[in-house]
């Protein structure tokens, strides 16, 4: 019996080489074509900007959510978010951007990041697929608060899409509003 597994062992190819021996006979594979994978962007948009989501965040949208306010802080701090135990930040970004003579959107509760990282403010519309193959070479001027947070520019559907670092963006934003009286 253990004669027998040894052999059986013996014949077994290490995963690697197994996956690297596959020679089919010529012609009896026809038609493959490498494919070019390319990936997805997802943006949302405020106002007439587009900002898209970087690929390495997660992102999630909520319906329905309650947001409790906090006392005695800037307009563009909507409240917190209990989410799974978590307490999430929610802005409102089109006030954070300066763009409050714009009705705020309530529609969806875009969040993003994980954990304590995670933020949350309030779009229109569902974030969508964003084509990022047109970049802008003479952007259009942004909002002064965007300057060190907007990274490469595109035009995707007659909109300007910007990519957007939201961590460092939402972080000075807090940051600015944290006094310390003695």
């Amino acid at each position: 019996m253990a004669r027998e597994e040894a052999t059986e062992t013996q014949r077994l190819l290490a995963p690697s080489t197994a996956l690297n021996s596959f020679n089919p006979a010529r012609g009896a594979v026809v038609g493959l074509k490498p494919i070019l994978r390319q990936r997805v962007r997802y943006g949302f948009r405020v106002g007439n900007l587009g900002f898209l989501i970087d690929t390495d965040t997660v992102s999630e949208v909520v319906e329905r959510a309650t947001v409790y306010s906090v006392p005695q802080t800037p307009s563009w701090l909507v409240g917190l978010l209990n989410l799974r135990g978590n307490l999430v930040p929610v802005f409102d970004f089109k006030a954070s951007l300066n763009l409050e003579n714009t009705a705020p959107d309530k529609h969806y509760l875009l969040l993003l990041g994980e954990g304590s990282d995670m933020v949350g403010f309030f779009v229109g519309n569902l974030p969508q697929t964003v084509d990022t193959s047109h970049k802008l070479t003479h952007p259009p001027p942004l909002p002064a608060v965007l300057r060190g947070y907007a990274g490469e520019i595109y035009s995707f559907d007659n909109v300007v899409w910007v990519e957007f670092d939201h961590r460092n963006f939402f972080q000075s934003l807090a940051a600015s509003a944290v006094t310390v009286d003695f």
